[in-house]
């Protein structure tokens, strides 16, 4: 794209955001400008972001909590938690999603543990156009800074929300030489067709020789890895730790009858809820039930069994805020 065409479709943009403010931080993460949007009121401080959302009372506190989000596009719904943490709010409360669903799988996670070096990786980054969250995003660092604030600090992890979705969905690969795992995603693809053809079919190629599929998870596996997950979040972090499911069905899918599919993706999704019902109970980790509140309110709306409409994220907060005080999160 030239100069003057980027400059024409970023003048769009800017005149859509005039009308609509999510359009406008959209654009400006897509053109490299994020910024936060700080609002102010007698009784409190708000920033918000695109993957963060801060609420500080006025006059501050002393007290803190930070609320990690890994998991996919399913965990932004709790940013609408707000509405209910804004109505007695007593500490500086800090939310931000990291990663996405490729990075975010248990057994990427643990991988953290004993990352790749950073040698080990670079073809592999460059090649699949992976950022370093792909390898290393500080899952089990103590705690984080909002990025943007850094003059609030940083807040320790004392809620880490964990995402069904990954784990169910998504193949992981083993380098062959050196052993470490990755989800190549769809970044080093996203480019026009003619390209893909001619550029991308050498890089396939070469993922071919360099890598070997360890197929998607089955439920064994998730448990052993999901169970090794928690554990260790709670000893190094001692956080909370939630999870969110998700919604069993595929909205608009007319399947009635399922003898005639050989591998139905929501039979494999009842298999993983009822896997995650059984972790729940014996590693105390309270469910954020999607299925259950999705199939309440109507998928008509849905987009797919992770993505929810807006109307939707506010009972999905709601829920996470119950089970979150609760515990005492706040207090």
């Amino acid at each position: 794209m030239t100069g003057s065409r980027t400059q024409a479709a970023v003048t769009s943009l800017k005149s859509v955001a005039k009308r609509y403010p999510l359009v406008e931080q959209v654009a400006r993460e897509a053109t490299g400008r994020a910024r936060i949007k700080r609002f102010r009121r007698p009784d409190l401080d708000r920033w918000v972001s695109l993957r963060s959302t801060t609420w500080r009372p006025r006059p501050p506190t002393d007290e803190r909590i930070g609320i990690y989000l890994a998991g996919g596009c399913d965990t932004p719904a709790l940013f609408q938690m707000g509405s209910l943490l804004e109505r007695d709010l007593r500490a500086t409360i800090a939310m931000l999603r990291v990663g996405n669903i490729t990075s975010n799988n248990p057994e990427l996670l643990l991988q953290q543990l004993s990352p790749p070096t950073d040698a080990q990786i670079a073809e592999v980054a460059e090649r699949l156009r992976l950022g370093p969250e792909s390898f290393a995003s500080g899952y089990f660092d103590p705690d984080f800074a909002v990025p943007g604030l850094p003059r609030l600090g940083r807040f320790a992890k004392d809620v880490v929300v964990l995402s069904l979705g990954s784990a169910m969905t998504r193949t992981l690969y083993r380098h062959n030489e050196h052993g470490f795992l990755v989800d190549p995603g769809g970044n080093w693809l996203d480019q026009d067709l003619d390209r893909v053809l001619d550029e991308r079919r050498e890089v396939i190629r070469w993922f071919g020789q360099h890598f070997t599929s360890t197929g998607r998870p089955t439920v064994d596996r998730f448990k052993d890895s999901f169970r090794r997950l928690v554990g260790e979040t709670r000893d190094r972090l001692g956080a909370e730790v939630l999870l969110l499911n998700t919604l069993v069905v595929e909205p608009g899918d007319p399947t009635h009858n399922y003898q005639l599919k050989r591998r139905p993706e929501a039979l494999r999704r009842r298999a993983f809820h009822i896997a995650a019902v059984e972790l729940s109970a014996e590693l105390d980790v309270p469910i954020i039930d999607v299925d259950h509140l999705a199939k309440g309110h109507g998928v008509s709306s849905t987009v797919d069994f992770a993505h929810f409409p807006a109307e939707l994220e506010v009972p999905l907060a709601g829920e996470a805020h119950r089970l979150l005080a609760a515990r005492g999160v706040f207090g």
